[in-house]
């Protein structure tokens, strides 16, 4: 397959208007072009912006923990987290427990 002699252009759009706005995300980029004229799927923004990505260096953001059963960098398990729960419930709110914990902390030191 050739390239079309219009991608450059394109592909420029893309990264102009991703660099005008950092946290859009490829479907917004793709929307804004769609209505300047530029005719272009959120799947191709996204193949571009990858690539330009690399270029800058630029890392990806790291997901959240999971609170699954498995363990996270806490430690935590879902049943901890239940116990948890249980306390706050038992407490009447989380202000509580943390003051709880707070003071238990200064106790132990």
């Amino acid at each position: 397959m050739t390239k079309k002699k219009s991608e450059g252009n394109v592909s420029e759009a893309i990264r102009s208007c991703f660099d005008q706005n950092r946290e859009a995300k490829p479907k917004a980029i793709a929307e804004i072009l769609n209505k300047k004229g530029v005719a272009v799927s959120p799947q191709y923004v996204s193949v571009i912006l990858s690539q330009y990505r690399k270029r800058l260096g630029v890392k990806r953001k790291k997901r959240g923990t999971r609170i699954d059963g498995s363990s996270n960098s806490a430690g935590l398990q879902l049943s901890d987290l239940k116990l948890v729960k249980q306390l706050v419930d038992k407490t009447g709110s989380a202000e509580r427990v943390r003051d709880a914990i707070n003071a238990y902390i200064e106790l132990t030191k």
